[in-house]
């Protein structure tokens, strides 16, 4: 495949990828509000609970890290057509954690922060790395960035190094086979704006990527 076409691909799958996380993404969300609605009016944490996903139907986080995979994947190879896919989609995640912070401040609202982890695409160091490896122009600070070499576990493996169980000690999959690649890590918030202030000083229309 040349490179014309390839970037052709690549472009088509995340049009596809972020059209079916953010549909998934905007009915759990909505599910959250409303139980912290619930208890700010009764004062009563109502069931609510992760969604693991199954084997028979995309799930958010099997449609999350779908997402999150291709942006490993155009930094990678250096994809600079993608460049504009992947400042939308930090974009957006910004969005998601802005919205995770303030919900968090309301009574009940602790949850919005497993929700973030677990659900959102906002994954600093993977953004982070893919927006420096496919943006047009060089971050001037990027030789001071901390990196780090991670294993990545195969896309079917049970568990990949950025599910939220791996927080709590439970080790990724690597039975079936991993890949090495280095990525910008750790990287805080402020470390994230700085990168996309100065790649994209003009914030960019996201209308349609929410």
């Amino acid at each position: 495949m040349n490179s014309s076409d390839r970037e052709a691909l690549m472009s088509t799958i995340f049009t596809e990828a972020f059209s079916r996380y953010e549909q998934l993404y905007a009915q759990e969300w909505e599910r959250l509000e409303k139980t912290v609605a619930e208890y700010r009016s009764k004062g009563v944490v109502p069931g609510w609970m992760l969604d693991e996903g199954d084997v028979d139907h995309v799930r958010l986080p099997g449609a999350r890290n779908e997402v999150l995979a291709l942006c490993l994947i155009a930094g990678a190879l250096e994809t600079e057509s993608a460049y504009p896919d992947i400042l939308r989609l930090t974009q957006v995640a910004i969005d998601q954690r802005d919205a995770a912070y303030e919900l968090s401040k309301q009574p009940g609202g602790d949850m919005a922060i497993a929700h973030l982890a677990y659900y959102s695409i906002y994954v600093r160091s993977i953004l982070g790395t893919a927006l420096l490896r496919t943006a047009p122009i060089t971050y001037s600070q990027i030789e001071e960035l901390p990196k780090k070499v991670v294993r990545l576990a195969v896309f079917d493996a049970s568990l990949t190094p950025f599910d939220y169980p791996t927080h709590y000690g439970y080790r990724p999959d690597f039975s079936r086979g991993m890949i090495q690649i280095e990525i910008v890590y750790p990287l805080d918030d402020n470390a994230l704006t700085a990168i996309l202030d100065e790649l994209n000083p003009v914030p960019i229309d996201i209308t349609g990527l929410r």
